[in-house]
């Protein structure tokens, strides 16, 4: 009989994130500073980051979004100034082996 290490794969678990301070749909003013941060709590590396606005892919550099990944288990979305073409839902896809795991928090802007 053959015996195998334990090849269980552990799917990414997100950390909940809003862009306000305790809800997921925030509301911020017009021309304010916006920023949220995926984090991997838990699941096997490698990890893929993927940032979604509506439902499509946004693009990691240019337009007046950013997104960087400061670490392999981080990823984190800024908006410099925000504008009423900001509203909308913002979800953080991360990826590994075992499975795909999505995050979804709402963006409100005030004029």
């Amino acid at each position: 009989m053959l015996n195998f290490p334990n090849l269980s794969k552990v799917p990414p678990r997100i950390q909940p994130f809003s862009f306000g301070e305790d809800s997921s749909t925030s509301v911020l003013e017009q021309g304010e500073t916006a920023s949220v941060s995926c984090l991997m709590l838990s699941g096997d590396l490698p990890i893929s980051f993927l940032w979604l606005f509506n439902g499509a892919p946004l693009p990691a550099e240019g337009g007046d979004v950013s997104i960087v990944q400061p670490s392999k288990k981080l990823s984190v979305l800024s908006i410099d100034a925000l504008s009423f073409e900001h509203v909308g839902n913002y979800s953080c896809v991360a990826n590994n082996t075992a499975a795909r795991s999505v995050y979804t928090a709402a963006l409100l802007v005030n004029g």
